[in-house]
């Protein structure tokens, strides 16, 4: 039996849709098997099933996560948070409105992941200080961070998408800044309506006080927060002890007791008692004194007594070495360690780093961490040298560094950020004034990161989100299987029909919900990409200018606000500011029904039909 090209176009539209919806399956795997099935049956040719991968679009992504990369290796995005501090004041909503104008300026010109993954630590730490809770904090940072990928061409990859759908047939496409008039109301809009009205559904935690939250975090407020100085204990190491001349990978304490060495001090060599730096070659020595961490009291109690350790009534307070550092760490969404164990994915050789605790909803996870099973949105606390802690900011697509022990310098170094300020510079003049193509323009600029030294080849390729690129890449024959087998002239037939006698505005609204819609729960790129060629086309047969319909799609792809899995940057900020699902919702709905309301008036205003 002859199966009709079309039937399987909707056959693996719909199981592609339900995999994005159940999140069981990385996005980017889901639209493979997607392109895979679409090919294997014949729909596509090879050629047709692979063009996505030579569609400017897919280099221009994977070029502007080099760009902000760059931007952040300088110091520029460092500094620019650290700017929040200076002009927020004590006022909760100067402040609060502060954060989201940089949040949603920052993220104009880089990804919204990487902007709230950059300035989540200065919010913290500026919401501790303040004496607020996180969560009043974060999610208008999330927020604004989405509304600022409205702003200009290269915001978010939805506008990408369809100012391509314009040039795909015929058209000039969107310029750089067509989106920054529409974006900048709305914009101006959501920020409003978070620090006037959102403001009272925010949830308000536990707040600090200003002795407790200085400017910066220190290693004793990190250990309480996670409950382990409870566990801590101290010994001296006698003469005859079974340590003596062990080295720390020798001992292999973790494995073989549990227990986790933090601090060794030795007085005839450490200065003014601090602790010596824990590396696996350091030797134990008779009378040195130990401090380590437990999962238990009895754990303890059972590794001092098979060990010969003399047990010391020490202050519960924990001191690294100067080398050393401790970091709360986010596990994002689709990162790679999620569903495996601290000893699974080696951390401590990996990274070099050790996992001191875990949480996960705020609440401290019990048990020999080691063997505990990560999750999306769990918290670490880690330890280690501050080079290590570094390795872990390079690899944003597995751990986010939330908060570190100690004040960053946040003095712009004007000649290690001339450089990528200048790329930067470049590449917006280009693409603004279109000398070039913009997909050579952004190359060039993530071309000069990597010239000018600010990043290494190595580091420009880890900061890409291949997860993202992939995930265009391979949705994108979607589009053209559906437009291939007469699929898209049937539905765009269908809403004409409904809608043919309606005004353009009802056309525009029903276009806002759709987008909006599917943005909660499936990726709002791959939403735009299939969503695109409808509104064009609708366009097409109501001879109506297309300019409007693709850019209220491009408009509603960005209200991600109502739902934790509806962007990763709401991923980001769930754990790390107390929220619950329905948190999302009753902030983010309101929100999204307040756009869709200006963006019916402004979207017919600026692009007429």
């Amino acid at each position: 039996m002859v199966v009709a090209p079309s039937l399987i176009v909707v056959v693996v539209l719909v199981a592609m849709v339900a995999l994005f919806v159940s999140d069981r399956v990385p996005l980017d795997l889901v639209a493979l098997m997607a392109m895979c099935a679409l090919l294997g049956t014949g729909v596509l040719t090879t050629g047709e099933a692979l063009a996505g991968f030579a569609n400017p679009i897919v280099s221009m992504i994977a070029g502007l996560f080099v760009v902000g990369a760059g931007l952040q290796r300088a110091g520029v995005t460092a500094w620019l948070g650290a700017q929040l501090a200076r002009v927020g004041g004590r006022s909760e909503r100067r402040l609060a409105v502060t954060i989201m104008t940089v949040s949603a300026l920052a993220s104009s010109f880089m990804s919204s992941t990487g902007t709230v993954a950059i300035l989540m630590p200065v919010v913290v730490s500026l919401a501790r200080k303040r004496g607020l809770a996180p969560g009043r904090l974060l999610m208008p940072l999330a927020f604004a961070s989405l509304l600022g990928g409205m702003l200009t061409l290269i915001g978010t990859p939805p506008n990408i998408v369809v100012s391509d759908e314009l040039r795909r047939h015929g058209g000039q496409g969107f310029s750089f800044f067509s989106f920054t008039a529409p974006g900048l109301v709305l914009a101006v809009v959501g920020i409003a309506f978070l620090a006037f009205v959102a403001g009272r559904w925010l949830p308000r935690g536990q707040e600090a006080t200003d002795d407790e939250a200085p400017g910066s975090v220190t290693q004793g407020e990190l250990s309480g927060t996670y409950g382990i100085l409870d566990r801590i204990g101290a010994f001296s190491l006698p003469p005859d002890s079974a340590l003596v001349g062990q080295s720390l990978a020798e001992a292999d304490l973790r494995a073989r007791y549990g227990v986790t060495v933090l601090a060794v001090r030795r007085d005839a060599r450490t200065e003014q008692g601090r602790p010596l730096r824990i590396l696996p070659t350091l030797r134990f020595e008779a009378h040195d004194r130990v401090v380590l961490l437990a999962p238990d009291a009895t754990t303890l109690a059972r590794f001092v007594r098979e060990a010969g350790g003399e047990g010391r009534d020490e202050p519960k307070t924990l001191v690294l070495p100067p080398e050393e550092t401790m970091a709360e760490v986010v596990i994002p969404r689709r990162s790679r360690f999620a569903g495996k164990t601290v000893r699974d994915i080696a951390f401590r050789t990996r990274y070099r780093s050790t996992v001191l605790a875990v949480q996960r909803g705020g609440q401290n996870r019990e048990g020999a961490v080691g063997e505990m099973v990560l999750e999306a949105g769990d918290t670490l606390l880690v330890k280690g040298a501050r080079k290590s802690v570094e390795l872990l900011r390079n690899t944003p697509r597995d751990f986010v560094v939330l908060l570190e022990s100690r004040t960053e310098d946040t003095t712009l170094d004007v000649r290690r950020a001339a450089g990528p300020l200048l790329a930067m510079l470049g590449m917006l003049i280009l693409m603004t004034f279109r000398v070039v193509p913009n997909v050579l323009a952004v190359l060039l600029a993530a071309v000069a990161m990597v010239a000018s030294k600010t990043l290494t080849t190595v580091e420009a390729y880890r900061r890409i989100n291949w997860e993202s690129v992939v995930l265009v890449a391979a949705v994108l024959p979607m589009a053209t299987a559906l437009d291939k087998t007469g699929l898209l002239d049937q539905v765009v037939e269908g809403l004409v029909g409904g809608l043919g006698a309606a005004e353009p505005r009802v056309i525009l609204a029903t276009l806002f919900v759709l987008t909006s819609v599917a943005s909660q729960v499936i990726s709002n790129t791959a939403t735009t990409v299939l969503v695109a060629p409808v509104a064009y086309g609708l366009a097409l047969n109501l001879s109506l200018a297309p300019e409007p319909f693709l850019m209220t799609v491009a408009l509603a792809a960005s209200t991600a606000f109502a739902t934790p899995i509806a962007s990763p940057v709401n991923m980001l900020v769930l754990n790390a500011g107390g929220y619950r699902f329905a948190d999302f919702m009753r902030v983010g709905i309101p929100l999204q029904l307040v756009l869709f309301a200006v963006t019916l008036v402004i979207v017919p205003l600026m692009f007429p039909f």
